[in-house]
């Protein structure tokens, strides 16, 4: 690039058209943020914390919390490992979520003022003994030919929900799967599950939504997707197009890699079919920030 080269950027203001609502901003609780954060000193740790959460720092509003591991874990585990539990009789939030996620997030929660009220739930993947390959990584799916296993991974989100409620965090969201299309790639490296819209919109409107409504959580705010806006076109009709499942979804929830490959204007299509379902972004990673600026 030459250094004479510029360039001119002009912004129009239009004062009394509303065009979107902003919820705010934030991040992940990730096991590797906790695992972080617990290196430092004490003084560190809640200057660190007073610089995202306090008002005298960014004021973030929002958490995103893994339900159980992830790719920012070191090692796969879920919140019920012993096979064949289906009433869930085992089920026990890790020590990682009592170390290195619990802790932060009520202290985010103090700082904010009762401003961070938009914390999240997004699972990465059901117990692998849930699963067509038995394995949390991998190419998977639940093993949805035995129904019994929709019910009981509807039955752990709201496990999960009920357990973190017991540390006073109460859930403003969830999403139904982090990334299902991963979960479609052979032999893929870290913890996945797969859906296809069709699946999906059967898992949220036989299963997850009354699950959640039965149990006195109807107010949370149940997103689709979590992927990337590429899937957009096929996911926003695939699971909204069906009336008994979008009465328990309030929004669609994405990711922002491969936005070079796929235009913005799949978030207007979206969002001028079903006006009523919220867009949210609930992922982003800096080691993917020199592709991701240039598709913004």
């Amino acid at each position: 690039m030459s250094n004479t080269t510029s360039y001119s950027l002009v912004l129009e203001i239009v004062r009394n058209s509303t065009r979107q609502t902003i919820n705010g901003f934030g991040g992940a609780f990730t096991d590797a943020a906790g695992i972080n954060i617990a290196s430092l000193p004490l003084a560190a740790q809640e200057n660190l914390l007073q610089s995202y959460y306090s008002t005298e720092g960014i004021q973030y509003t929002i958490g995103r919390i893994p339900m159980a591991s992830c790719d920012f874990s070191t090692h796969p585990y879920s919140y019920d490992d012993t096979d064949g539990d289906l009433q869930l009789s085992q089920f026990t939030l890790a020590p990682e979520d009592i170390k290195y996620k619990i802790p932060y997030i009520q202290r985010a929660l103090t700082l904010s003022q009762g401003k961070a009220a938009l914390v999240f739930g997004s699972p990465w993947s059901a117990p692998a003994w849930m699963k067509t390959n038995k394995n949390m990584t991998g190419n998977g799916t639940l093993m949805v030919s035995q129904v019994v296993h929709t019910t009981i991974l509807a039955n752990y989100f709201v496990r999960f929900v009920q357990e973190y409620a017991k540390h006073n965090i109460s859930l403003w969201g969830l999403t139904a799967q982090n990334e299902p299309t991963d979960g479609k790639i052979y032999k893929f490296p870290f913890q996945a599950m797969g859906w296809t819209p069709e699946t999906q919109r059967d898992f949220i409107k036989l299963d997850l939504g009354p699950a959640l409504h039965a149990n006195g959580f109807q107010d949370i705010k149940l997103m689709i997707l979590d992927d990337d806006r590429l899937f957009l076109p096929e996911w926003g009709p695939g699971v909204l197009s069906d009336p008994e499942a979008k009465k328990y979804i309030s929004g669609v929830a994405v990711h922002w890699y491969l936005d070079t490959v796929i235009p913005l204007n799949v978030l207007d299509f979206t969002h001028d079919k079903f006006p009523d379902t919220f867009l949210f972004a609930t992922e982003a990673c800096c080691y993917d920030c020199s592709v991701s600026f240039i598709g913004l």
